[in-house]
């Protein structure tokens, strides 16, 4: 898994995603969005399917284990209040956390960052 990075205090963490899971550049993933702005399940769910990906209709509760996620998927993480509570996408790749916000870290980390965690089912066409 190659870290694709979204540009500094751009909402554009949704692309980035989208873009390391198919393995394709941020301006080809922002091309299947179809856009450069924040971005919603549906829009995500539609450019994995543009670029030769399946995925599950909606995110999933998983009660924060990481032995009950894919290998690799989308997570949906959803900050606190005081972080304005606002969602963030990142990857979930072989026990590791690839951050489009510029960092690669262990799963236990959101486990203290995050208010809740889904993820969404992803996986080649």
């Amino acid at each position: 898994m190659q870290l694709v990075t979204q540009p500094p205090g751009s909402t554009l963490c949704g692309q980035a995603c989208v873009a390391m899971v198919a393995g394709v550049t941020l301006k080809a993933s922002c091309k299947a969005f179809g856009h450069n702005c924040a971005t919603t399940l549906f829009a995500v769910r539609r450019s994995l399917k543009k670029l030769g990906y399946q995925s599950a209709e909606k995110c999933q509760a998983f009660g924060k284990d990481p032995g009950r996620l894919p290998a690799t998927c989308l997570l949906m993480l959803t900050y606190a209040q005081a972080f304005g509570g606002l969602g963030h996408w990142v990857v979930y790749h072989a026990g590791q956390v690839y951050d489009p916000a510029g960092a690669i870290y262990p799963f236990a980390q959101l486990l203290s960052q995050a208010k809740s965690i889904t993820y969404l089912r992803i996986e080649p066409k």
